[in-house]
């Protein structure tokens, strides 16, 4: 078995010990509510991420809709130089 090196310091004292174990706890106290803050962003993301799933639906639905009413020969296609002048002007 290895002998322990002598060392400069003094051994640590309770007083020492309870300061570090106050520490942890304030630490692991610190680290706790950060883990709910995040869980709460998380959920809050999800709950973005549905309703706009659900607009996402909705407008698609629309667009399918007005497709089927509007005859193809109504509706207004851009194409050659008066597409390049339409997205100039945006």
């Amino acid at each position: 078995m290895p002998a322990v090196p002598p060392t400069d310091s003094a051994p640590a004292t309770r007083d020492d010990i309870r300061r570090l174990e106050d520490m942890i706890r304030a630490l692991k106290k610190e680290a706790d509510r950060l883990v709910h803050d995040q869980d709460v962003q998380f959920k809050r993301i999800a709950q973005l991420q549905a309703d706009f799933d659900l607009v996402r639906a909705a407008w698609t639905k629309m667009a399918a809709a007005a497709e089927e009413t509007t005859p193809a020969a109504k509706r207004r296609t851009y194409t050659g130089p008066e597409r390049r002048l339409i997205a100039r002007k945006k």
